[in-house]
């Protein structure tokens, strides 16, 4: 499944669906990614093999599959989950609603009951209070808040809890300095 191929945030949260795969396919199943970047991938939460190529970012299984799930922002929808007479639960977010997408495709009830948020392992040593905000996006105009924009978040939050909070900001290759 090809996951995203417009940028490293379209890619991170195209996880989703590799979650989603891994669980449709059980504890048994290998997952294998193939991209340009797999010591990134490697430390990704959801263990899977890597190997290097400089086409797209693919993750499978060593099985063939008959479904194939491409990773596109604005194919899944919204999800409501129906909680009782007075609540409903929306899905929103990117992860999930791939989630939920291949769940409907595949017709199979998955066992995520939250958002299958992308996590990775750090190469550092744990430190509570740094946030790495990530802004490597397919739709810069549209979804880039820019260094200053990220810089009023991490006010708000510096702000409203004192901490001793770092800051860390990816962007992408071409991004304003």
């Amino acid at each position: 499944m090809p996951l995203g191929e417009r940028g490293l945030g379209d890619v991170l949260l195209a996880l989703g669906l590799v979650q989603a795969l891994a669980d449709a396919t059980g504890a048994g199943a290998e997952l294998h990614y193939q991209g340009p970047r797999p010591r990134l991938m490697r430390r990704c939460a959801q263990a899977m093999r890597t190997s290097r190529s400089d086409g797209e970012h693919v993750v499978g299984t060593e099985h063939a599959s008959r479904t194939a799930f491409r990773a596109v922002p604005e194919r899944p929808q919204a999800w409501l989950d129906v909680l009782d007479d007075e609540r409903v639960e929306v899905h929103a977010a990117l992860p999930m609603r791939y989630y939920l997408a291949a769940e409907q495709s595949l017709g199979l009830r998955l066992p995520a009951g939250r958002a299958p948020l992308p996590a990775f392992r750090s190469n550092e040593e744990r430190r509570p209070f740094h946030v790495v905000f990530v802004s490597a996006t397919s739709w810069p105009s549209r979804k880039d808040y820019g260094a200053q924009g990220f810089a009023r978040i991490a006010g708000v939050l510096a702000e409203r809890r004192p901490a001793p909070w770092t800051f860390t900001l990816i962007t992408s290759a071409d991004a304003d300095a």
